[in-house]
């Protein structure tokens, strides 16, 4: 990184002072001059609807892949077409998995499934007997279980011969309900574990009648430790959310009065630069999407999926070279990274700081998404069940995805590692460049901070494969990175607080998904 502040036009007026971190220009200093980054109208226009197509392009594929439902998705199918499948890491197994954790603890245990069989309409049956399974960790959980199992079975049968689907589950039923009655041999048993991982121990273990503590310490040893992970996770994201809203609050009256300034300088009106960073990064994006699809047909048969994506995933590393387009432009070395950028502001070590009390300020901004997104959510539902005809049974909702789940679960240690050091390194830089340091830069030259902010999180949300109503988190994230940006004018900022951001959530969940 360069030791010099950003130059928004490559030229400072005579005397001008540095841009710092409490404002424009020093005491008695004079703003820099604003000057276009290369390119000409032409080249931003042709830039803006080829950047358009992209975006939309990518938003597509990835909503089309979140519809399609992974792992969880196939799954289904498969077990529609009599196929039971072992479960995966998706937000059901999840939820399932931390039911079998804290099932010592029935105040605990079944809430946890009410998140998965409180519905309006009726679970699907892999779901329910999956969900029972789990229940049998008591004697009263048992006996609970045997009389839902008997009644999905009437369920199943009521009308006749049930589908191929259906058949398969009513038949891991029966071997279920022989199992707890100790009416099964090891066959039986062994079946179960093939089709149900660990959903098969709770109903093993109640199947020999001993519910002792010292009988379930394989399942439940783990309880402690989760128990406190999830308290101090939500304690710590409770004081983090308090502290930001002072942060917050205080930053709001501090820019009121004009005792902060911004210290982004935009250039003028004019170039494409920026533009053309984040439209050459898009392009890369769907080239690699491209390869992925290509591997997937080349390789796809003689190696495993995890290996498919560890390479797909290093694959994402040849992005980083968006940083180096500014050279194509003309620009020397240092003044291509303070271009986009990447300088040291007013030091790297107030810079960093800046990072993680901008990120803490930034929270009740994610707050904010978060409740967004379930405000559409419910809205969803409630137009679904307005336009359900009366008398039918509403639309099956499809159970909340999160595709880090199923990465982090994979069990690969390579692949969980790669995915660390893309959430960690490989986003907070390329993301920022080409978001912050290019189109927000663009933008910026035109319109006020907060439309380019929202405008250039947007563009940062729909690029990430998340179901489109829960892109309010993301978005919100990429609003707070470009206050951040306008804020120091140097992109450390936004670089360390998004690297917190995700490097605190997959700790999270890497640890987690290890203790379930």
């Amino acid at each position: 990184m360069s030791d010099q502040p950003e130059m928004a036009s490559g030229v400072w007026q005579a005397g001008g002072g540095a841009v710092g971190a409490g404002g424009v220009g020093g005491a008695g200093g004079t703003a820099p001059v604003r000057r276009p980054d290369p390119g000409t109208r032409s080249i931003a226009l042709l830039c803006a609807v080829v950047l358009t197509a992209a975006v939309v392009a990518v938003a597509v594929i990835q909503q089309m892949s979140v519809a399609s439902g992974g792992r969880a998705q196939a799954a289904r199918t498969e077990a529609a077409s009599g196929v039971i499948t072992p479960p995966g890491h998706d937000v059901q197994d999840v939820l399932l998995r931390l039911a079998i954790r804290l099932g010592g603890q029935p105040g605990v245990r079944e809430p946890v499934l009410g998140q998965l069989l409180t519905q309006e309409q009726e679970p699907e049956p892999l779901l329910r007997l999956r969900a029972e399974m789990v229940r049998c960790q008591d004697q009263a959980g048992t006996d609970a279980a045997r009389a839902n199992l008997a009644s999905l079975v009437d369920r199943l049968t009521e009308q006749g011969p049930p589908e191929r689907g259906d058949a398969a589950v009513l038949e891991e039923v029966q071997r279920v309900l022989a199992v707890l009655g100790g009416d099964a041999g090891g066959d039986a048993t062994d079946v179960l574990r093939a089709h149900h991982g660990v959903y098969a121990e709770p109903v093993i273990l109640a199947g020999k009648g001993d519910f002792s503590p010292a009988a379930w310490e394989s399942l439940h040893g783990r309880g402690p430790a989760l128990t406190a992970l999830l308290v101090g996770f939500g304690l710590l994201v409770g004081l983090a959310m308090a502290l930001g809203l002072a942060l917050g609050v205080t930053a709001v009256v501090l820019v009121a009065t004009r005792t902060i300034r911004f210290a982004h300088v935009p250039p003028a009106p004019g170039g494409s630069l920026g533009l053309e960073v984040a439209t050459a990064f898009v392009l890369g994006f769907l080239c690699l999407k491209a390869v992925a699809v290509i591997l997937a047909g080349v390789l796809g048969g003689s190696v495993s999926g995890t290996t498919l994506m560890v390479i797909v995933m290093g694959c994402q590393w040849t992005l980083l070279g968006v940083y180096l387009y500014p050279r194509l432009r003309g620009y020397a070395a240092g003044e291509s990274a303070r271009t986009l950028g990447l300088h040291r502001g007013a030091g790297v070590v107030r810079e960093v700081a800046a990072g993680v009390v901008g990120y803490v300020a930034c929270l009740p901004l994610l707050l904010g998404g978060v409740l967004v997104s379930l405000v559409l959510m419910l809205l969803q539902t409630l137009v679904q069940r307005a336009m359900t005809p009366m008398g039918a049974a509403p639309p099956a909702a499809e159970p909340p995805s999160n595709p880090l789940f199923e990465l982090v679960g994979g069990g690969n240690v390579w692949s969980a590692m790669m995915l660390f050091a893309l959430a960690t390194v490989w986003a907070p830089l390329v993301e920022e460049l080409v978001f912050r340091g290019g189109l927000f830069r663009h933008l910026r030259a035109r319109l006020h901070w907060v439309a380019a902010g929202v405008l250039s999180a947007v563009v940062f949300g729909v690029m990430h494969g998340y179901p489109l109503l829960m892109l309010g988190p993301v978005i919100s994230l990429g609003l707070g990175f470009a206050i951040l940006r306008e804020w120091r004018g140097s992109l450390i900022a936004p670089i360390v607080a998004h690297a917190l951001h995700n490097g605190t959530v997959m700790a999270f969940l890497i640890t987690l998904v290890s203790l379930l």
